[in-house]
């Protein structure tokens, strides 16, 4: 959320999400059935501080308005999601002179303070949602400068959860394994494009001891984003969306989410 330049930075953000479809076991994409649709109006809340230069300290937190309509039925909810920490320590600055690129290690906390779902495990990637357990998380993220203007960005990371009873049945959630490649322009310090491509992996859930057969999942997730300053604030306006072509997930749900956040940052 911030660089290495700013000390603090408080954002909100507002994103409509909507569920277009599904993937099955056999990775085969399905749309929604006639007359069925479902969408979330999603809240977050974030806080982050650099108590030195290479530090970043990070605190999230999120709501969400869900509203189902099927033929004769319509349903509507409010959940609060998990609340999320994370550190993120800039090891080295990505630098074009250089050969290597910049390195960054993050360490998160997924805590389960969010209400638990139907769907929980198949949006696990949604943060308005309750995840129902406790997350730990480590990753690296490679940025490498081309040029003045280009950086091009790998990201892996990987996360356990610890057992859990929320469902009312001991549960233990798969290991969670995240890749990311994205690629930004930024042609003036006010003005930045990126595009980023990402998988998201989860292995299958134990339930009473026994593993939960087909219970694996896949999501590849498609977003585009625009990032503008003004003198108090920063925007970005981010489109995501899962490909709902065959082989692109399994055991999933794809979505659309298009989102706007604003954040104060000194």
């Amino acid at each position: 959320m911030t660089a290495s330049t700013e000390h603090l930075a408080i954002a909100t953000g507002l994103s409509v999400l909507g569920e277009t479809g599904t993937w099955d076991v056999g990775s085969v994409a399905r749309g929604e059935p006639a007359g069925v649709r479902t969408d979330r109006v999603l809240v977050d809340i974030a806080v982050a501080y650099r108590p030195v230069p290479r530090i970043e300290l990070v605190a999230q937190g999120s709501a969400s308005v869900s509203l189902a309509d099927a033929p004769g039925v319509h349903l509507a909810g409010r959940a609060l999601g998990d609340t999320f920490v994370r550190a993120r320590w800039d090891v080295r600055d990505p630098d074009e002179r250089l050969p290597w690129p910049g390195v960054g290690l993050v360490f998160g906390v997924r805590a389960p303070t969010g209400d638990v779902g139907a769907d929980a495990s198949a949006l696990s990637d949604v943060a308005g949602t309750g995840l129902g357990a406790w997350e730990l998380s480590a990753g690296v993220d490679l940025r490498r400068s081309l040029g003045s203007v280009w950086m091009l960005g790998v990201a892996v990371e990987g996360a356990a959860r610890l057992p859990d009873e929320s469902t009312g049945t001991d549960r233990l959630l798969g290991p969670r394994v995240t890749t990311a490649l994205s690629l930004m322009y930024r042609p003036t310090d006010d003005l930045a494009v990126s595009l980023s491509v990402a998988e998201w992996w989860e292995g299958p859930t134990v339930l009473g001891g026994v593993n939960e057969p087909d219970s694996s999942l896949r999501r590849t997730t498609v977003s585009a984003g625009l990032t503008t300053r003004t003198e108090a604030l920063r925007w970005t306006a981010v489109v995501a969306a899962d490909p709902g072509f065959n082989g692109f997930g399994t055991n999933g749900v794809t979505t659309l989410r298009v989102g706007l956040l604003a954040a104060w940052v000194r």
